[in-house]
């Protein structure tokens, strides 16, 4: 806060402090959540990456079946 001009001991703060609150609040949120999404969209968990999963999800649910192991189904 000291970078925006925020000093403790004002009573009335420079209007470069809620520039400096509305960053924080804003644009800072912000810029994760666009850094989160492309992480989603890069993130290989569609077409033939998802079937390949989806196949050896059920292929290890076969062979804990197998075994005699119980199947805990998550919930939608």
């Amino acid at each position: 806060m000291q970078h925006s001009g925020y000093f403790p001991d004002l009573s009335a703060q420079p209007g470069s402090v809620l520039l400096g609150l509305r960053l924080l609040t804003a644009a800072v949120p912000f810029v994760t959540l666009v850094v989160a999404l492309g992480a989603l969209r890069a993130y290989p968990l569609h077409g033939d990456r998802l079937a390949q999963i989806k196949k050896r999800v059920a292929e290890l649910h076969q062979e804990k079946t197998a075994r005699g192991v119980p199947i805990q189904k998550s919930k939608p």
